[in-house]
């Protein structure tokens, strides 16, 4: 998920304590429906290699669930990296978890009206092509299926109490954090 965003023009236009923020409150989230949009793409629950490594690392039943839930998803993948865009750039898109030993970062309104431009022009890209492909009613429908999708990662990606899991992200979100310091 991070050279996907880092590859974004718009990350590069934010303050570094912004990129740390939408690091820090998305990468969970949105580094996960990535996850789930590459499985789709690479076919990945066709292969019995991965799913005996995955049904290791998360369980036989959480890698069933991922298999029903990539079925359910929305098969536009232009559509699912417009929204990747939306989620990946909003103040905060995961599930909050305090954490008493990180240092709460405080983003002034002048530092969130950075996001809330960039999230203004990827909502309009999307909503039109919603209305383009669908039309208004069902350009609704899809957008509400759009966001279910994303909390219904959310929340099994929530639930996940794998150990090795949250070794992983704790780890990407170390290294991101200590490039953004260097890139200062």
């Amino acid at each position: 998920m991070q050279p996907f965003i880092e590859r974004s023009p718009y990350f590069y236009t934010l303050p570094t304590d912004i990129r740390r923020i939408i690091i820090q409150n998305n990468l969970n989230g949105t580094g996960s429906f990535n996850s789930v949009l590459a499985s789709a793409e690479a076919n990945v629950f066709d292969n019995e290699i991965h799913i005996a490594a995955c049904n290791e690392i998360y369980g036989t039943d959480y890698v069933k669930e991922g298999h029903r839930f990539l079925s359910r998803m929305e098969s536009n993948r232009a559509l699912l990296k417009i929204m990747l865009m939306i989620f990946a750039f909003s103040s905060n898109c995961s599930i909050v978890t305090y954490d008493y030993t990180i240092n709460f970062i405080n983003s002034s309104t002048i530092n969130t009206l950075y996001l809330f431009r960039i999230q203004n022009t990827f909502i309009i890209m999307l909503w039109k092509y919603l209305l383009y492909q669908y039309g208004y009613i069902d350009a609704i429908k899809c957008f509400v299926r759009l966001v279910k999708n994303y909390l219904d990662v959310l929340t099994r990606t929530h639930e996940n109490v794998s150990k090795q899991h949250w070794k992983m992200v704790d780890n990407i979100v170390e290294k991101t954090t200590h490039s953004l310091a260097l890139d200062n």
